[in-house]
């Protein structure tokens, strides 16, 4: 800030009067400034008012947050909103229909990086997260036999670290060829380390050099803890051959 020469400082004050600035002079200054805080409130607005539109500031009652309004004097509708919250620090931004006063967007901004447009989330810092194994794609030529009919783990995803509780996607995909037309390649998988599993594909072949697809895609609820996602297969038959060249799973969390 620059400083004020004697004489800017004389018509703050109202005083023509030269020389150098003394104790009183300060005290008349700080008097002004205080004087100019008291008509403050505390809760409540001020107005610039212009021809159209008009501009609105000031803390809401109880000072649970500051605000500034855009009003249309035409229709004396809010056509935008912006509010910074003590409680929860967060900024919201909000723009209106000057006809009807229906909210159009609404941006939120919070101070760990979430942005959320009309409630979805459009970015985050910190809470995406991609995970995934898989097999096959860089090991070509050296593919999953299964003979068995029994299941064989085909991949596992082990996180080694936790994720928070969300609701996350799992992505499961395995591209495969069975020698029989007459029975069928079966997958199961686990979400808990191989615990507990349970079926999702079972696959019969046209044609034994047809490539086939065991996929799934859907949303799971995660409550917390690392992630260990297991995919395993086995033949309908022992006396059958399950050869499985690309295999992946993908757990990601978008918000």
């Amino acid at each position: 800030m620059a400083n004020l020469t004697r004489a800017q400082m004389a018509a703050l004050l109202g005083d023509n009067t030269t020389g150098d600035i003394t104790a009183e002079d300060i005290r008349n200054i700080v008097n002004s400034v205080l004087t100019l805080a008291e008509d403050v409130p505390v809760d409540g607005k001020y107005s610039l008012d212009g021809v159209n539109p008009v501009f609105k500031m000031g803390v809401l009652a109880g000072g649970i947050a500051a605000q500034m309004q855009v009003i249309d004097k035409e229709t004396g509708r809010e056509v935008a909103t912006m509010e910074w919250h003590k409680a929860t620090q967060t900024f919201n931004f909000v723009l209106f229909d000057k006809s009807s006063g229906v909210v159009k967007n609404s941006l939120s901004i919070t101070p760990d990086g979430e942005a959320t447009l009309n409630g979805h989330a459009i970015y985050t810092s910190k809470n995406r997260t991609y995970d995934y194994q898989i097999r096959g794609i860089q090991d070509t030529g050296n593919p999953v036999l299964i003979n068995q009919d029994t299941y064989k783990t085909v991949v596992e995803l082990d996180v080694g670290e936790a994720r928070d509780a969300d609701v996350y996607e799992l992505k499961i995909n395995a591209s495969f060829k069975y020698s029989s037309t007459a029975r069928s390649a079966y997958f199961q998988l686990s979400t808990d380390g191989g615990s507990t599993f349970s079926p999702f594909a079972r696959k019969e072949p046209k044609d034994t050099t047809d490539y086939l697809q065991a996929s799934v895609d859907l949303p799971i609820s995660w409550t917390g803890g690392i992630p260990h996602i297991v995919l395993q297969a086995k033949c309908e038959n022992a006396s059958d051959t399950l050869t499985i060249d690309y295999a992946s799973i993908v757990l990601e969390r978008k918000s």
